[in-house]
């Protein structure tokens, strides 16, 4: 029987009336127990592979953690037919991306490939589905890569909180421990354990695999039960039978480590996905905190002013896990109060009627969320693999089970009353079903009657990921490559396709007031992105007012003159959209996204607040209090301490050497005078670009813009001021810094380059080559990382800070305090090995394979097309970049490599910069 005759599809009758996800999906089975889920995506030349496995840390058992996430690891180590590196060196040839996940109840592997070269990633996911190889010496080398993550995870506040609060509320059901398991576990696993683990689970009858994008779905099932069909459907496993015991009372824990900054989480025990409760408590999650206008936002944020960040979080899981509220707090503030302050909010929830008005804004934002997080083929697969996986219990409809769950999903929150939203929060949300967990470095307990446990953070500890945030390798995305065809073929592939399908009709004009105007009509997807850029960030701010220009763009939505602060967040929230104010060095502005229907609110607004911002000065003195407790927060944030140290040495006496956030004391001597000085002088017109892409009409659009910046005049004879710029240091630089971490951040290199060098796209090749293709294939990643496993991130480029100004090229490494001599000099050999030492023929050839073919990544979505819009216009590339960019990646010869690392990179006078557990000279310092 052939893999047609299990196919089920939705009925054409019910399409209009889908959620965006699910529209067009299919779904077949093979006879060996393989499910298969597709979507045909025609609107981008792109296809997202992804290899599901029911397995997580879920499925593990005491003293044997982490086994699935290492085991993730292992699959890139090599196969019987894949050497290693070879997997990594196939997506690179072609252009693509690769990279994979662990999470609680599941593993997923994912690649993504332009259109006519994606089934290279069918064959590898069916070949080490059952032939990967666990050679005991890469099994050793790739566990000291996952100590490593495990570190970073221990040097990360958020990280140790939550998992001694999962740790504490979960007492026998697996979701106790953290997905990268527990170190002494990890230290003492074998390869052979991991082989035994690999034979139990990875087989198809406990996999899915997820194609989006532009296939051909009768080939690609044909493809599919060629690859997979003769593998054996493998054992059947034993499903998971512990069942966490209902919680008899609060319980607490304290976790105290060196923080300039304390920080809450309370959890409660909640349903798994699909329990009708579960639905009632998405909506809660939302009326929470989703939005400034939410409740714990109002609340904590502007009301009590004692937190920078307040957050509700409910994931869907197979079993029952925890809905938790976070709160990072301003370090004038008790815990005690926080924590009373949140639970008064969740009372509240149970005991007065939340209006009709509030819930429904809830409701448009989960379904706004499912269109305006899912243009890219990559995240619908994601989307509708996580559900195929996880909605499989008995309680769910047979119609809601698998990715169909989706599908059921929106009409089951509409159907959300305020008494079963009451309900809901009354049966979960109470004082016995509740974990509180504090974060401290003070001697004194927290407040509180419940069972307090301390938990001092130990090696054992590790990160635990969350969907949709970190669960993916923070390394980022692999890349690789070789393919199944020879060289020439994927070269040869690469010249006929890169860019190919990418077609982008752009109208500009510039308004009379100099208002520069792009739209770009989009309609595979009903929704519309504004990105208004005013030409003036912290390149622009005195230095003694260091910090400015991000806090007025924090500020622009907090009131104009026509509406409240507010009014402005209900406009954008009650229609399910999303709005952003931001600064950096370069620009400032306001991004909304929305769906398409509601285009004219989002213009209104952005508009509304580039003009008429009112700049109230409670607000001012609120954002510069949440601002200054953010400055001592970056403390906690080794990697973030580590590169802002590099930038004062390398950009010295520039306004490049200072953070956008400022520092602590020219934050505080800001006044609203200056907010609304810098506004006048910079926020106008004719130094402003929006950007407008999506479901929209061009020529309506220009004739709605013009009437919404009417009345904005222009300055006359508005000229942006000189600025200072870096020039490269004339000497060595060393500085350490010591942190109680556990692992040392490292830092090298010196000022970079302008983005129009005409040398950029050399710079690029260059990049791609010493430490910046994703994945293991660069020679930083693959020599530090790959061969001597000292790092689980490592990298170098110096193209992508390229800006108005020269950025900086930097190589960075994270890696344990014994290996700090070792990383160092293995980074400054690497950059002085592509000073000195010709590129191969080989290698350049790679990098361009890869750039060309990678070129199609960068316009999936609404904002990605904006942003390159605004850049278009602010490096005058010309809307003709699409078709001349190939070409001059093309022209890049090995000897254009050369004379480039020989012209810009500087081996004998670099900076190096370390912070974590070291003394001034550079020094170790042992734990006691």
């Amino acid at each position: 029987m052939t893999i047609a005759a299990y196919a089920d599809s939705a009925n054409d009758s019910q399409v209009d009336r889908e959620p965006f996800v699910t529209r067009g999906v299919q779904k077949a089975h093979l006879p060996n127990g393989l499910t298969v889920i597709t979507k045909e995506l025609h609107d981008k030349p792109l296809v997202a592979t992804m290899m599901w496995y029911r397995v997580g840390s879920r499925n593990e058992e005491v003293g044997q953690t982490g086994k699935s996430h290492f085991l993730e690891h292992m699959l890139f180590k090599g196969t019987n037919r894949y050497k290693k590196g070879e997997i990594d060196q196939i997506t690179l040839r072609n252009g693509g991306a690769n990279n994979a996940f662990t999470w609680l109840d599941y593993t997923a592997y994912y690649f993504t490939f332009a259109s006519d070269r994606w089934e290279a990633a069918l064959e590898i996911e069916a070949n080490r589905m059952r032939h990967t190889t666990f050679a005991v010496e890469e099994f050793e080398l790739e566990k000291r890569v996952v100590q490593e993550e495990l570190r970073i995870g221990l040097d990360g506040p958020w990280e140790a909180l939550e998992n001694e609060v999962w740790a504490t509320a979960f007492r026998e059901h697996p979701y106790h421990w953290p997905t990268v398991g527990w170190l002494q576990d990890l230290e003492s696993a074998t390869a052979a354990d991991m082989k035994a683990y690999y034979d139990k689970w990875y087989h198809p009858r406990n996999a899915v695999v997820v194609l989006a994008g532009d296939f051909n779905t009768g080939e690609a099932l044909a493809k599919i039960e060629r690859l997979f069909g003769h593998i054996p459907a493998g054992p059947e496993t034993r499903p998971l039978t512990t069942i966490e015991p209902p919680q008899r009372g609060e319980k607490r824990v304290v976790v105290r480590r060196k923080t300039p900054v304390e920080r809450l989480l309370i959890g409660y025990h909640a349903p798994p996905v699909g329990h009708p409760d579960s639905y009632a408590l998405h909506v809660a999650e939302n009326i929470l905190s989703t939005g400034k206008a939410s409740r714990l936002y109002r609340r904590l944020v502007e009301k009590d002013r004692s937190v920078t960040l307040a957050r509700a979080t409910f994931g869907d899981h197979i079993d029952p896990s925890l809905f938790y509220i976070q709160a990072e707090l301003k370090p004038s503030f008790r815990p005690g109060d926080v924590e009373r302050a949140i639970l008064e909010e969740v009372e509240r929830l149970k005991a007065q009627a939340v209006s009709l008005a509030e819930i429904e804004k809830a409701k448009r934002q989960i379904e706004a969320d499912l269109v305006l997080s899912n243009e890219e083929p990559l995240h619908q697969a994601i989307l509708l693999g996580q559900y195929e996986t996880i909605a499989i219990a008995k309680h769910l409809p047979f119609a809601s089970r698998g990715y169909k769950y989706l599908a059921t999903m929106v009409d089951n929150i509409w159907a959300v009353t305020g008494d079963d939203l009451a309900r809901a929060a009354r049966e979960y949300l109470s004082e016995d079903n509740r974990t509180i967990g504090f974060l401290t470095d003070g001697q004194g307990s927290p407040p509180g009657s419940g069972l307090m446990r301390e938990a001092q953070p130990h090696p054992s500890m590790a990160v635990r990921a969350r969907v949709g945030k970190s669960a993916f390798r923070s390394d980022g995305p692999r890349a690789g490559s070789h393919s199944t065809a020879d060289d020439s073929s994927a070269a040869a592939r690469n010249r006929r396709s890169a860019g190919q399908g990418i077609h982008l009709d752009v109208k500009r004009l510039v308004l009379p007031n100099g208002l520069t105007l792009l739209i770009s009509e989009k309609h595979s997807v009903p929704s519309v992105v504004i990105n208004a850029v005013v030409r003036a960030g912290s390149r622009f701010e005195p230095g003694e007012k260091a910090g400015l220009a991000s806090l007025i763009a924090e500020v622009l939505d907090e009131g104009t003159t026509t509406r409240s602060s507010e009014q402005i967040a209900e406009a954008i929230e009650s229609v399910g959209g999303r709005i952003g104010t931001a600064s950096d060095y370069q620009a400032s502005g306001v991004m909304i996204s929305l769906l398409a229907k509601d285009f004219a609110i989002g213009l209104s607004i952005a508009a509304d607040l580039l003009i008429n911002p009112a700049f109230p000065g409670d607000k001012v003195e609120l954002h510069k209090e949440r601002r200054a407790a953010q400055i001592k927060s970056r403390l906690d944030l080794p990697r973030v301490m580590a590169s802002d140290v590099f930038n004062e040495l390398v950009f010295k006496g520039t306004p490049q050497h200072r953070p956008s956030i400022g520092y602590l004391e020219t934050v505080q001597r800001l006044t609203r005078d200056d907010v609304v000085s810098f506004h006048q002088r910079y926020y106008v017109p004719n130094n402003t670009i929006v950007a407008i892409v999506g479901d929209v009409d061009a020529h309506a659009v220009t004739s709605q813009v013009e009437d919404a910046f009417a009345n904005w005049a222009s300055a006359a004879g508005f000229r942006a001021p000189e600025v200072m710029k870096p020039v490269r240091q004339r000497e060595p630089v060393q500085k350490f810094v010591t942190a109680e971490k556990e692992q040392v951040n490292i830092f090298v290199g010196h000022v970079g380059v302008e983005r129009t060098n005409p040398d950029y796209y050399a710079l690029l090749v260059m990049d791609t080559i010493l430490g910046s293709s994703p994945g293991f294939t660069s020679r930083i990643p693959r020599v530090l990382r790959d061969e001597q496993g000292l790092a689980y991130s490592t990298f170098s480029n110096i193209t992508s800070s390229a800006g108005i100004d020269p950025g900086r090229f930097v190589a960075y490494i994270g890696t344990a305090p014994q290996n700090l001599e070792r990383a160092v000099a293995g980074i400054r050999a690497e950059i002085a090995r592509i000073v000195r030492e010709p590129v191969s023929a080989d290698e350049v050839q790679a990098a361009v394979d890869y750039l060309t073919g990678n070129f199609v990544f960068d316009f999936q979505t609404n904002p990605q097309i904006a942003e390159f819009l605004i850049d278009t216009e602010v490096y005058g590339l010309g809307f003709d970049y699409l078709e001349r960019y190939p070409e001059m990646i093309r022209a890049i010869s090995a000897d254009d490599v050369a004379r480039v690392a020989r012209r810009y990179l500087d081996p004998e006078r670099l900076t190096t910069v370390v912070v974590g557990p070291v003394d001034a000279s550079g020094k170790t310092i042992k734990k006691e």
